[in-house]
Parts: C-alpha cells; structure tokens; sequence
C-alpha cells in the first residue's frame, strides 16, 4: 500500500501544474477552458518532438510548456480581439491543435526510448540514494526508489510553481489579473488593460498544463494525440476536491487547495484501479469524483451550521 501511495502522490504532483492552471481559469477567469484537453496533449508531444531531435530533456519540457501557453494566448486571443465566446473559443483552439500536434509529431503516438527522458534523471538519482532501482524494502514496508525520487521531484516542482505563482498573483499585474477576471468594469476602472490581463492568464494557465502534459508523458513513457482528452475534467477535479476540503478562503490557501485536490484525486483513482474496477470506466469513475467534489462543499456546510433549537428561549 505504501508503494502505492507514493507512485499515486509522484502521479499526482505531476499533475498538479495542470490543477493550478485549470485552478486559474476556473478560479480567476470564471469559465472552464476547453483549451486545457488540448494543450495538454501540445506539451507532451512538443516535448517528444524536440527529444526526437536530441534536445535535452528539461529543454524539451521547457519548449513543450511554451507551446501550450502559446495555444493559451490564442484561445484569450479569440476572446478579446474577435469576441467569440469563452466556451465556443477553447472548444475552437481545442479542435485546432489535434491537427496541430499530428503535424509536430508527426505520428498518432511516439514511445521514448527512456535513457531520453527525463525519467533516466530519477533512475539515476534512485541509484545514487538507494543505490539501486529494484524494489526495497524497509521494516516490512516495500516501496519503488525511483517511484519515491519522482514524487520528491514532482513534489518539488510543484513547490516552486506554486510559491511563484503566489508572489506573482500579489504583483501589481497578478492582481490586476484577478480583478480583470472577477469584475471586468472595476479593472476597467482602474485603468487596467483587461484584454491583455485575460490572454496572458490564459498562456499561464496553458502553459501549467502543458508543463504537466509533457512531464506526464515522459513519466508514462509516451506522448499520443489523445493524451489530453478528459484532462479538464480531471483539473476541474482536483480544484473541486481542494475546494471541499479547504472551503474558500484566500487565493493562496484555494491555490494550495487545487494541488492538494490533485494528491487526493490520484490516491483515490489508485486505489480503485487496485480492485480491478477502473479499466474501461476510467472516465465515468472521474466525473462522478467531480459530481461528489460538486456536491460535497454543500453537505460539509451544512453539517457545520448548528442544528436551530426547538422551543428555544
């Protein structure tokens, strides 16, 4: 179970730049972004391509998430400059970058030679603290090496992009941002350039998931044109479980709330696809978590409130 856990919070974390970035547009812009399935599947075979040619794996990653901001700016693009609506404007850029990310790979799917990825760095970190790969085992708990080197890295990762995320959203900038998503009129007011604000969110917001994308790919072993699809649900999932744990309270504590629904989201999904349920209703499984996310802020609410007293004084 302990080897579990960790391979569920290494998947996790991995995921949780794609929570953030869907935690921004959800959050900040007010409108789920359809460009995430997308751009997702941008990151990881951008990132594939630019190994294909021998590009260093951290580079290639680099590149993979640039990509995927770029498709971000287009869809805020589309938004501001030509007012197609939100929605109608992701499904649009969505649509785009399958054709888009066959031409860059070039095929339906590429699997990495691993020694090319950024998976041999964990392998090789594994070798020097464990001093090996296999599986070990400690006090009668068994548990993967390279496993427990990912999640540490992952987890690291999302460290940084989350304390970075934090100082920015607190900048002049970040917080004309905000403003621009919640109330547009006020940031007008207030002499904010909201078009811009709105495009440059959503190529934050893109660029996270693209992160996640590329990273996951790499993780897993290979990068599909389909590898995004769902991956919207799958954030909205893990920004709605953060949600019902954490309640909403400040922008940094609902941006922690979004990695920790992540975590969750991953340990949940393992632990199913141990008794062998998962399989075909993948899908069906994670939009019922979304449902129950959904529907559990206002179950917790209400047992909080105290019961009203009858014949009270």
């Amino acid at each position: 179970m302990i080897s579990v856990s960790i391979g569920a919070l290494a998947i996790g974390f991995i995921l949780a730049p794609m929570a953030m970035g869907v935690f921004l547009s959800y959050r900040i812009l007010r409108f789920p972004d359809m460009t995430v399935d997308g751009s997702f599947a941008t990151g990881a075979v951008l990132s594939a391509q630019m190994i294909l040619m021998g590009i260093e794996p951290v580079t290639a990653t680099l590149i993979g998430m640039l990509g995927g901001a770029a498709a971000g700016f287009l869809s805020g693009l589309l938004v501001t400059r030509f007012g197609i609506e939100k929605l109608l404007a992701g499904i649009l850029v969505m649509i785009a970058l399958y054709s888009i990310n066959f031409g860059i790979l070039g095929q339906g799917s590429y699997h990495f030679n691993e020694e090319m990825t950024l998976y041999s760095y964990a392998r090789t970190a594994a070798e020097s603290l464990f001093g090996g790969t296999e599986l070990q085992e400690v006090n009668g708990v068994t548990y993967s090496p390279v496993r427990t080197v990912i999640m540490l890295l992952s987890g690291g990762m999302t460290l940084i992009i989350g304390g970075i995320l934090f100082w920015f959203f607190r900048t002049r900038f970040g917080l004309s941002m905000r403003a621009a998503g919640s109330n547009e009129q006020s940031a007008r007011a207030l002499g904010a350039n909201v078009p811009v604000r709105i495009m440059a969110a959503l190529a934050v917001s893109n660029g996270l998931v693209a992160l996640s994308g590329a990273v996951w790919s790499q993780y897993f072993g290979s990068a599909a044109l389909d590898e995004g699809v769902g991956m919207l649900v799958v954030g909205l999932a893990c920004v709605l479980i953060g949600d019902a744990f954490l309640r909403r309270r400040s922008f940094g504590v609902r941006l922690f709330g979004a990695v920790l629904g992540a975590a969750i989201y991953e340990l949940i999904r393992s632990y199913i696809m141990l008794t062998g349920l998962a399989g075909d209703y993948f899908k069906l499984i994670t939009a019922l978590l979304v449902l129950i996310a959904l529907l559990l802020p206002g179950r917790i609410r209400a047992l909080r409130q105290p019961s009203p007293r009858v014949g009270g004084a």
